[in-house]
């Protein structure tokens, strides 16, 4: 609902990454069976529902919990190694984690395309292709250099991905209309 209140025109794109991948989705689905359908829906970071990379890390007891996060980047030097900072964020975390569990058992179909994005070093790279089943409609992808926060390391290529795709599907939405 309050997606729907912030909502002020029917053109709009939902982009997420890594966790907040399935978060798209699940977002796009919602506003979907609310009469609401974004242009196009980005997500990067990970292969999509049913290709699990979670391994239930938040299963984990917090010291190997936080070494784990710790390998997947991301998180600031200073947080990993402030206790203070650990005990508030591994709570916060671990349900995150618990969450991306349970959302790999995902199976909305949305009416948007989808484009995926995600780094040429991470683990599941090779099954990107996997979220062209969440779509009724176009699929496209995009591997970049990198590890999976690639997207630090590419913000301009990454914008320009995610305008060059809103232009072309604008124009044809508009083109429709006529």
């Amino acid at each position: 609902q309050q997606i729907l209140n912030c909502l002020d025109t029917s053109e709009f794109v939902i982009y997420g990454h890594s966790m907040g991948a399935y978060l798209a989705l699940k977002v796009s689905s919602l506003l979907e069976e609310t009469g609401r359908q974004a242009l196009l829906i980005f997500v990067s970071g990970n292969a999509g529902p049913g290709v699990s990379t979670n391994k239930n890390h938040h299963l984990l007891n917090n010291e190997d919990f936080i070494i784990e996060v710790g390998k997947l980047g991301g998180l600031p030097r200073e947080v990993l190694e402030s206790k203070d900072l650990i005990e508030i964020f591994t709570p916060i975390l671990k349900a995150d984690f618990e969450i991306v569990s349970e959302a790999l058992i995902i199976s909305s179909v949305i009416n948007s395309p989808i484009i995926a994005m995600m780094g040429d070093l991470e683990e599941n790279v090779g099954e990107i292709r996997n979220w062209q089943t969440f779509t009724n409609t176009d699929f496209k992808y995009r591997i970049f250099e990198g590890e999976h926060f690639f997207i630090y390391d590419h913000p301009k290529e990454i914008s320009k991905l995610i305008r060059q795709n809103y232009d072309i599907v604008f124009r044809n939405k508009c083109a429709s209309r006529l």
